[in-house]
């Protein structure tokens, strides 16, 4: 999470992940086996339902800071250290011309806390530095409100 201050501005905090937007919905054979792919993608779904609510809340609070999901794209990190040996061979072209630079993929989580346009602006959804639909799912406030009890209650805060 990215958190940016300026002087007589609001707060941004800014949740960002690595993903494509059409991974952002959970499917029903993930429950039957575990998927790495799958758990990673909920993990994903997650934090933009979280990241909704928390703009809710922060909004009904009065508070000045927003809150909004960035979603980098695929960024050559060390996330893919861990692929199989063929896989890996096979990523080292790929991630040449399709995926972004560490630095490219910092610089879309720089502008989501930063730029002058999204002073203000909360509970979006970010690819690519644009304002998004993310997945039905993510819209979902019944789900948004069981995820925030939940990690309430995990990490043991009283629920709101």
């Amino acid at each position: 999470m990215l958190i940016c201050t300026h002087a007589e501005r609001s707060r941004h905090m800014v949740t960002a992940f690595l993903l494509l937007r059409f991974f952002l919905h959970p499917r029903k054979q993930w429950l039957i086996c575990y998927s790495s792919h799958g758990a990673y993608s909920q993990s994903k779904l997650a934090l933009v339902l979280f990241t909704y609510f928390l703009q809710e809340q922060l909004t009904a609070g009065g508070f000045a800071v927003t809150v909004n999901a960035v979603d980098l794209g695929m960024v050559d990190t060390a996330l893919y250290v861990n692929l199989w040996s063929l896989a890996q061979a096979l990523k080292k072209p790929v991630a040449k011309t399709l995926f972004r630079t560490p630095a490219e993929g910092a610089s879309v989580s720089i502008y989501a806390a930063a730029a002058a346009e999204m002073e203000g602006v909360g509970g979006c959804y970010l690819y690519n530095g644009v304002k998004t639909q993310s997945s039905d799912l993510s819209y979902d406030s019944e789900l948004q409100v069981k995820l925030w009890k939940k990690s309430c209650e995990l990490v043991a805060l009283q629920k709101t």
